[in-house]
Order: C-alpha cells, then sequence, then structure tokens
C-alpha cells in the first residue's frame, strides 16, 4: 500500500471499529470482512503498512494483524509517520503486550520491539509523537512522560517548530541577562527571586558569554531555558533595542526613551560611545555596560582582556597569575596540566580543588587552544612561558609570530612557524595547543577510569599497560585526580597521556568518549545524549540520569555518574 492512503485507510478502521468491531459490511455490494487477526500476547512479524504513527499492518504467523501502539499518540504531522516508516516498515520486529492495556475489537495493543529497541518509547523520546494520555495505567507509562518531557524540552523532532527559536529574537520582552536586576528576571523570566540571584551571583564570577552559559547556573532548568531563550540575550543591540531591554542596562525610564529618540531624531548609532557623545548616559553607566552592548546583534560576549590572556597549558605561573589565577591556584594547574593535558577550564574541576566560582573567573583569560593568528601578544607570550626559555627569547619570539601575522599574512598552517622559533625549540612542545583558521574539532579522548583493554590500546596505550590499569582500576573506583595516577599511566608518553582523561565532559565527548564510559553506553543512547545536548548543554549530571531514565539506564547512570562533568 502507498503512503498517501495512510490517512484514508485509518479512518476508514476508525469507521469500521465503529460500526461494531469490524463486523461485515458492504463493499461494492458484496459482504466483506477484513481478515486481521487477534495476536497471542507475545509475538513476531513483518511490517507491511504505516497506517499512522501510532497504527501499523504486521504480517505474523497468525496472519495479517491490526496493531495500535501502546503509549503513543499521533502528532498529526506527516513528519511522524516518515520517521516510522524509516524505522520499522519491512522489518521484523516483536510484539509484546502489556498486562494493564487491553485490546479491543480487532486492534492489537502492542509494544513494537525492534531488536531490543522500544519503538513506543523511541517515538516519543525522538519527539514524533506524543504520550497517549488514554494509557496513563499502562506499566511503562512513566517512561513514556520522562520521554516526552526531555524531546519537548530539547525541541526534537516535531517540538523543533515550538521551540527552536533563533537564540536571540527582537522581543518587546526581552532583558539582558549580563546586566539585569533580580526584579527584572522574576518579573519577565517567570522565576523565583533565588533563581534571579543564582543568575546574578554567577555572573559575579564570569559573565555571560552566551546564551547557553546560563544553562550552568543553579536551579535555573531546562525548562526555564526553552521558555525564556527568546526573553535573555547577553548583548543588547543598541539601535534596536525597546525600552524594556534598555531599563535592563541599568538606564532610566528618560535615559531609555531619550536613546529611543536618539536614533530616530540623529540616526543610527555607529559605534557605542555616542551613547556618551550625545550626553545619553552617565560616563559610570557606560563603564558598567560597554561590553553588553553593540550597534549591531551580536550573540556573543568576550569579556577578556586581550594583554592578560593565557594558555592555560603552556604559560609561566607569572603569566598565569597575570591572567587572573592565584600563586596557588597557578601552582596547582602547573601540576595537574604536567601529568595530564587540559582541554578547557572546565577540566580543572577534575584535576584540582577548584570551585565552579574559580572556574568561571578564570574562563575569561584563559584558553586551552590558542589562534595563533588572532591572539593577542600576551596569549602568544603564553606559549612559551613553560618551557626554558629567557623573557628575551620569548619576546623576540613573539615578535617575529606577530610581525608575521600583522605585516606578512596569516598563517596558512601551524608548521610556518618554524622558521619564528628559536633553532633549539619543537615545535612539538606547542603543537597540541595552537591552531589556525576554525577551532579543531574535539578530539578523541577515553576516559581512563571507564575504557576497556582494547579502547585504551586503541588511544596508544600498550597491550600490557592497558590491561595493568584495567585490572588496576576495576572500572569502579578510578582515580578522580592526575596526582593519584599510579606511574604506569604518568610514564607514558604525552601524546598517549593527551588522549586520555579522568572524568568525561559530556556537553562535549566524542562519541568514542561516551562508549567508553561503559559497554551498555549505546549507539542510541549516545545519539540521544547527542541531540539533546545540541539544543543547549546539560546544566547538571542529574540532567543525563533523567535522559538514561527514558533507556531504564538508572544503574548504568550509577556507575558513570562520579566519572561526568557538565562544565
Amino acid at each position: 500500500m502507498i503512503k498517501k492512503l495512510h490517512k484514508s485507510l485509518a479512518g476508514f478502521f476508525a469507521v469500521l471499529m465503529l460500526v461494531g468491531a469490524l463486523m461485515p459490511v458492504a463493499v461494492f455490494g458484496q459482504s466483506f470482512t477484513p481478515n486481521f487477526v487477534e495476536l497471542p500476547t507475545s509475538t513476531s512479524g513483518r511490517v507491511i503498512d504505516i497506517i499512522d504513527v501510532d497504527s501499523i499492518i504486521v504480517q505474523t504467523p497468525y496472519g495479517e494483524a491490526l496493531v495500535r501502539l501502546i503509549g503513543v499518540a499521533p502528532n498529526n504531522t506527516g513528519n511522524s509517520i516518515e520517521f516510522l516508516s524509516n524505522q520499522i516498515m519491512g522489518q521484523m520486529v516483536g510484539l509484546s503486550a502489556d498486562p494493564n492495556v487491553s485490546s479491543f475489537g480487532r486492534w492489537n495493543l502492542r509494544y513494537v520491539f525492534l531488536q531490543s529497541r522500544n519503538i513506543n518509547i523511541e517515538l516519543v523520546l525522538s519527539g514524533y509523537a506524543q504520550t497517549n494520555e488514554n494509557h496513563s495505567h499502562a506499566s511503562l507509562f512513566s517512561q513514556f512522560q520522562a520521554a516526552q518531557s526531555v524531546s519537548q524540552l530539547a525541541g526534537l523532532g516535531d517540538w523543533a517548530n515550538d521551540l527552536r527559536r533563533p537564540h536571540i529574537i527582537r522581543s518587546a520582552d526581552r532583558i539582558n541577562i549580563n546586566t539585569a536586576t533580580n526584579a527584572q528576571m522574576v518579573q519577565q523570566l517567570g522565576i523565583t527571586t533565588a533563581v534571579a540571584q543564582n543568575i546574578v551571583t554567577h555572573r559575579n564570577s564570569a559573565v555571560f558569554q552566551t546564551l547557553a552559559d546560563i544553562s550552568f547556573v543553579t536551579n535555573f532548568t531546562r525548562e526555564m531555558y526553552s521558555q525564556n531563550r527568546h526573553r535573555m540575550g547577553v548583548n543588547t543591540n543598541i539601535n534596536t533595542a525597546v525600552e524594556l531591554e534598555l531599563l535592563s542596562l541599568g538606564m532610566t525610564q528618560a535615559q531609555a526613551r531619550s536613546v529611543i529618540a536618539s536614533r530616530v531624531d540623529n540616526g543610527t548609532f555607529t559605534n557605542i560611545q555616542q551613547l556618551r557623545d550625545r550626553n545619553l548616559i552617565s560616563q559610570a553607566l557606560f563603564n558598567n555596560i560597554q561590553h553588553f552592548i553593540a550597534v549591531d546583534d551580536v550573540y556573543e560576549v568576550d569579556f577578556s582582556r586581550p594583554n592578560f590572556r593565557a594558555n592555560i597549558n603552556t604559560a609561566s605561573q607569572a603569566q598565569l597569575t597575570r591572567a587572573g589565577a592565584t600563586a596557588a591556584q597557578a601552582n596547582a594547574i602547573i601540576q595537574q596540566r604536567n601529568i595530564m593535558p587540559l582541554r578547557n577550564t572546565g577540566d580543572l574541576l577534575a584535576h584540582t580543588s577548584f570551585a565552579i566560582a574559580n572556574i568561571n573567573a578564570l574562563s575569561d583569560n584563559m584558553r586551552a587552544l590558542t589562534n595563533i593568528n588572532t591572539a593577542p601578544r600576551s596569549e602568544i607570550e603564553s606559549l612559551f612561558g613553560r618551557f626554558n626559555m629567557t623573557a628575551a627569547q620569548i619576546n623576540t619570539t613573539t615578535n617575529n609570530i606577530m610581525n608575521h601575522r600583522d605585516n606578512v599574512s596569516n598563517f596558512g598552517n601551524i608548521q610556518q612557524l618554524i622558521p619564528h622559533l628559536p633553532t633549539n625549540f619543537a615545535l612539538s612542545n606547542i603543537e597540541p595547543f595552537i591552531y589556525v583558521g576554525e577551532m579543531p574539532a574535539t578530539p578523541v579522548r577515553i576516559n581512563v577510569n571507564r575504557a576497556t583493554v582494547n579502547q585504551l590500546v586503541s588511544v596508544g596505550v600498550p597491550q600490557a599497560t592497558a590491561q595493568q590499569i584495567v585490572n588496576h582500576n576495576g572500572r569502579n573506583n578510578g582515580w578522580l585526580l592526575p596526582t593519584n595516577l599510579p606511574v604506569i599511566i604518568q610514564n607514558l608518553p604525552f601524546v598517549v597521556r593527551n588522549n586520555l582523561t579522568l572524568r568525561t565532559n559530556i556537553n562535549t565527548a566524542t562519541s568514542e568518549e561516551l562508549s567508553a564510559l561503559d559497554s551498555n553506553m549505546s549507539n542510541e543512547i549516545i545519539q540521544r545524549i547527542i541531540a539533546y545536548r545540541e539544543d543547549q548543554p546539560f546544566g547538571n549530571v542529574l540532567q543525563l540520569r533523567d535522559l538514561l531514565d527514558t533507556f531504564n539506564q538508572r544503574a548504568l547512570y550509577n556507575r558513570i555518574e562520579r566519572f561526568l562533568i557538565v562544565r
């Protein structure tokens, strides 16, 4: 049968049920009884037609059967049928009844399994169906509810039309979350005073550089983000902002209205300094908001101080303190990176006793990777801080690099640095921490606490050492600090240690790294994690727990939780 008949077939069967559970009806003057069978509690068969996202026809050993999917309600879109068809059309599937859900007429209410996959739950989790509230007595109903919560909040499938709005939408009720007061956030975002204060506390240690950063605020839930993403911004376009958004910058009502009037009378602002030149706001207010305003739409804030930037993997202690670390923090960073390189400042949560506030404060001025074509002088200098170079050598090398890129051309690849380095300095010293052009893709790293022998070998660990590691950590207790690592790991070559991690960042981990966490980390789960974080990052590891619950994998979460981070 062809897809264009699906809807008519669905209507046809519905009429037949209303007439009397498929009693004989007249078709072209003849008596016709559809030959659909009632199924036993558990069987299998091949899907031969998709009527709707909740209704299929299966060829079974007992004959053709009409099957309704337990827990599934249509979203009434063609996308849903196409998604289901791509999953199971022509496939052999298992059909299982629920003791709490009765079939009716010739409709067999069943869970549909493709190998070990529960297709009913996957449809809801993928956003291509809704939970059927009429099946609230089903034994798996709570899983359907959890699946719908995940798909709706993440904007998956057909929920995307409702939730996947651009990160910044011009809106009459939009506010700048880097500058808004508690009261403004409570009123406009519908959050509690306590959550608003958490936002203020967070931004006091580090500004929100992108809108997604608010996901890491304590008690700011995924639902809050989805509901308010169009009401929040990190940077305000003073040429288009309405009065409310200007008020959230700290302007008085009179100042906000003067700014709007000035746009009409004097033309659009060509630079933010014109707010002062036109005497629209005070110098003090301008100083407070200058990093959070622009004359066009800007969706990211760079709050770093160019003269104080440093590469966290290569800077000296003095350069790290110049970038904002205390002497003790700088020493801790150096101690940890000597054993295992840092991928980002978030890794410090796993590698040291740094608190979230410390990480936020350091993130503005520290980088784990340096773009040699765009980095400020201070960051270029920091590339050579950890090596045995004099201040004069660092200055000369930095001048060579800066002069080339500023007066000759950008570097096309990192090998072009070689003529500008001291003759006794190997490019390999800094190669893992520099790049040109686009930020490189996240390298494949695996969690040394959870990886199998084969996975360790795949990233360069010798077979015998890999076996020792697995035997030592038992894949349960593990190591949480680099300084706790046994000598067999600390003595591995740098290029191998660079492929290992102690905790896995679920917001940035590759599929290979996620796979190495546990043998039960299936491809389906991995893809769902990646889809989930694409819309907005995991704000905490409990959100992963909720997602894994939809797969009945709480035990998996319990095994890996202590080896995860989200920053």
